[in-house]
């Protein structure tokens, strides 16, 4: 076992307080000032990629907006096609009411 630098019996002088504390302050401020440059860095990166996502989504809904309005464009030559919307009504017959039973 490593005799201690201090003699038994006294503590730690002033000195050695004052350096423990400071180097002590040292680490804790370099430990935080460290972090935060991650945290910075981190976030810089996050930030970049969002806008680089946001470019990339703004970039595709330009070119899908200049595709429809050339398609709208082409259709709007053609004439109307002659197809009528509407509701088709099934009246229930004895057949469908039985399969619609065993569902």
């Amino acid at each position: 076992m490593r005799q201690p630098y201090y003699l038994p019996g006294q503590g730690p002088g002033p000195l050695q307080t004052i350096l423990a504390a400071v180097a002590g302050a040292l680490v804790l401020l370099g430990s935080f000032f460290f972090g935060f440059f991650i945290l910075v860095t981190v976030l810089g990166l996050v930030m970049l990629a969002a806008i680089a996502f946001r470019l990339r989504l703004w970039w595709l809904k330009r070119r899908m907006e200049r595709e429809l309005n050339a398609w709208c464009e082409t259709r709007a030559d053609e004439p109307p096609s002659s197809v009528i919307e509407g509701e088709v009504v099934r009246k229930a017959s004895h057949h469908n009411a039985h399969e619609q039973n065993r569902w």
